[in-house]
């Protein structure tokens, strides 16, 4: 935006140039009169024409003058209200500086004092939260600690009911190997019975009855030792409780199924059993399989052929007697 002196200078500017246009008309046109008029009049006329012309410019320069005074007095004016303007503005501007200025300060000590504010309770926080997950360490330490302590104490206790297992496994085991390793003396000492009886019957001739009993009861004891996993010296064939009435046996040969009929229905032995049992109870002391694992490993190396065939005739004899119509 242009400023008031500006205008002031262009307005100046405009009259002075008129002026000047006006100054030239007037003496061209007095210096044309001058040339078409000689005569005393037209000099006469010349005269009032150049006192009119005189009078004009000197009013005009008068007129110019007041102008320029008027001019000037509007820019002193316009300086003075510019300046005194300038002045307001720049007080204002302190003042709203100062203003300013002191606002600030505050705003800034309002916003450290709430910064402020703000880090001690973010501290706060933060001691909470460290507190906090101090206490839960703690906690969790005494929970795995307890738990430790817990599983330590089971660890014990089935530690000890294991050992009371053990213990009680062990005495039940000592148990019952006292009792197998006396009831094997007890089959030993029948054995031992059976054959001392059997002994002195043979020795008594007067009570042939009696030699057979024992006989047969010597028969049922060497089974009895047999079938119990009872530690023995190997067997010779002889030492076998063969089902013929011989006290020794020395071949496979002598092996008839009259003579084991003979010896399994003998009228002194079983007299509480039918034949069909007696002849079941005879099978399943010589069934082959059972024979083969249970008795033929107790024998002597160089008897085992003979007791094998030995035993193969006795089970053929036994199912020979059940298929005459013993059952």
């Amino acid at each position: 935006m242009d400023s008031p002196n500006a205008d002031s200078t262009v307005l100046r500017n405009d009259m002075a140039s008129t002026r000047d246009v006006r100054l030239r008309a007037l003496q061209k046109e007095l210096s044309d009169h001058l040339k078409d008029h000689n005569s005393s009049d037209a000099r006469s006329s010349w005269k009032e024409r150049h006192d009119a012309l005189a009078t004009e410019v000197a009013t005009q320069r008068q007129r110019k003058s007041l102008q320029r005074e008027a001019s000037k007095r509007r820019d002193l004016t316009e300086l003075l209200r510019l300046h005194t303007k300038s002045i307001a503005t720049k007080r204002r501007t302190e003042r709203l500086s100062d203003t300013s200025k002191g606002n600030l300060d505050i705003e800034v000590e309002y916003i450290q004092d709430e910064e402020g504010k703000r880090m001690d309770e973010r501290k706060r926080e933060e001691k909470r939260k460290r507190e906090e997950e101090r206490k839960q360490e703690e906690e969790r330490k005494r929970e795995e600690e307890r738990k430790r302590e817990e599983e330590r104490k089971r660890e014990e206790e089935r530690k000890r009911e294991e050992e009371r297992k053990r213990e009680e496994e062990r005495k039940r085991e000592e148990e019952e190997k006292e009792k197998e390793r006396k009831r094997h003396d007890g089959i030993k000492q029948q054995y031992e019975d059976a054959y001392r009886e059997f002994v002195q019957a043979r020795e008594d001739c007067s009570l042939p009855d009696h030699g057979l009993r024992a006989f047969f009861r010597l028969y049922d004891a060497k089974w009895d030792v047999l079938k119990n996993p009872i530690e023995l010296q190997p067997l010779a064939f002889a030492e076998l409780p063969w089902p013929i009435l011989s006290e020794h046996l020395l071949s496979p040969s002598e092996i008839t199924m009259e003579r084991v009929q003979q010896f399994i229905f003998h009228p002194t032995r079983h007299k509480d059993m039918t034949k069909v049992l007696i002849i079941r109870e005879e099978l399943l002391r010589w069934h082959p399989d059972k024979f083969e694992s249970l008795i033929l490993p107790k024998v002597r190396e160089c008897d085992k052929q003979l007791v094998a065939e030995a035993s193969g005739l006795i089970i053929r004899a036994l199912y020979g007697l059940k298929s005459l119509g013993h059952t």
